[in-house]
């Protein structure tokens, strides 16, 4: 068992694997492990710290960019509560795209100095340089950048 092995390392962990484990956990439907790795992260950072159980989990919110998990389904209140805890503790560090990307490439715009600017599924890849398809007979660009 992971946990097990991993355990006497837990206060040790960085913040994106304690993360990484209770995701893993919650996909394999083992709620209690994934609570425990979940409820680890969150006791380091909240004062005073008030465990999640089943029953006391924050409601999915409907608003939230990541609607779906990375198989595609959509979010438990556990799988949510994570990614929660994800957006918060690796704030500024760089892997926002990545997060988007993995968990179902959603469309939202954004407004900047009277414009409006649209973040489509297709613009999670980027284009093939027009010099590499032109290269190689029968490279076809990726979907949306015809």
């Amino acid at each position: 068992n992971l946990g097990k092995i991993l355990d006497p390392v837990a206060d040790k962990l960085t913040q994106e694997m304690v993360l990484m484990l209770a995701e893993s956990y919650a996909q394999l439907s083992d709620t209690e492990n994934a609570l425990k790795y979940l409820n680890l992260l969150r006791s380091h950072r909240i004062t005073p710290y008030i465990p999640y159980t089943l029953e006391n989990l924050p409601e999915v919110n409907p608003d939230a960019l990541i609607r779906v998990d990375a198989t595609g389904k959509p979010l438990t209140r556990l799988m949510a509560a994570i990614m929660n805890e994800r957006q918060k503790e690796l704030f500024m560090e760089g892997d926002r795209w990545f997060e988007l990307k993995r968990n179902g490439r959603p469309e939202f715009w954004v407004a900047k100095d009277g414009q409006k600017y649209v973040c489509q599924k297709f613009m999670y890849t980027a284009p093939i340089h027009r010099n590499d398809l032109e290269l190689v007979p029968g490279m076809q660009q990726n979907p949306g950048y015809e």
